[in-house]
């Protein structure tokens, strides 16, 4: 039964880590290269657009390392959290079992 909820708590871990560290690192890896792209602008307008064009390449170009970087992230801290006893029903009993 133990071993059926440490699984059951990485799978729903996991799946949410996963969705969180995608948007992550799209979110800053964008951010950053619009960033990069528009310092040079004088016009915030065009800045804003170029910041616009190099984010979406860069989510574009790089969606496959974000994804396997994701995933094994993911997967890494979802088995430490529920194999490690960290929360409460993923732990051992230290109580002898009730006869």
């Amino acid at each position: 039964m133990l071993l059926f909820k440490r699984l059951l708590t990485a799978f729903i871990l996991f799946v949410l880590l996963f969705a969180t560290l995608y948007l992550g690192f799209c979110i800053v890896g964008g951010a950053v290269a619009g960033g990069v792209a528009s310092v040079g602008q004088t016009d915030p307008a065009q800045a804003a657009a170029l910041g616009r064009q190099a984010g979406a390449k860069f989510v574009q170009d790089n969606l496959a390392m974000i994804s396997l970087t994701s995933l094994g992230v993911a997967a890494l801290i979802s088995g430490v959290i529920s194999f490690s006893g960290i929360l409460p029903w993923c732990k051992k009993s230290t109580l002898p079992p009730y006869l």
